[in-house]
């Protein structure tokens, strides 16, 4: 008799996700393949000082040329970018948690988080509103 679905062997119930789970080998490959960067990778030799380097252009010349090119920025000032992206990459008012300078004291991970999140100011004003709201929220 055949088993019905969702059975492997007489009376042995399996579930969908273990019928269609990667086998070992597969899930190597697929950890193998994965070549995408993480927060928590191994940093590169002098990657510290490039993710510093573009949060400096980022806070420092793009979103200030931008905010002045356009009236729908919050913010103009290169600190008031980075304090949004420190504050949220760290989670609450930065410095309380984070010694002066933040590019010494941040971890790795703190460091590409503000990054990226410099990375969405440049790309939406929107977002930098809601993100400057959150910061402000931690300093309240």
């Amino acid at each position: 008799m055949p088993n019905e679905p969702g059975q492997d062997a007489p009376g042995q119930k399996v579930s969908h996700a273990t019928r269609n789970a990667p086998s070992p080998e597969r899930r190597t490959e697929m950890r193998q393949s994965d070549r995408s960067p993480s927060l928590f990778s191994r940093p590169a030799p002098g990657e510290r000082k490039t993710v510093a380097q573009d949060i400096d252009r980022l806070a420092g010349e793009v979103l200030p040329r931008r905010a002045n090119a356009t009236n729908r920025y919050p913010l103009h000032h290169d600190h008031c970018f980075k304090r949004v992206a420190f504050d949220l990459a760290t989670g609450g008012q930065w410095d309380e948690t984070i010694e002066r300078p933040f590019y010494q004291n941040a971890s790795l991970p703190q460091l590409r988080s503000a990054r990226a999140l410099l990375e969405v100011m440049a790309e939406s004003p929107a977002a930098t509103r809601a993100l400057n709201a959150k910061s402000l929220s931690f300093r309240a």
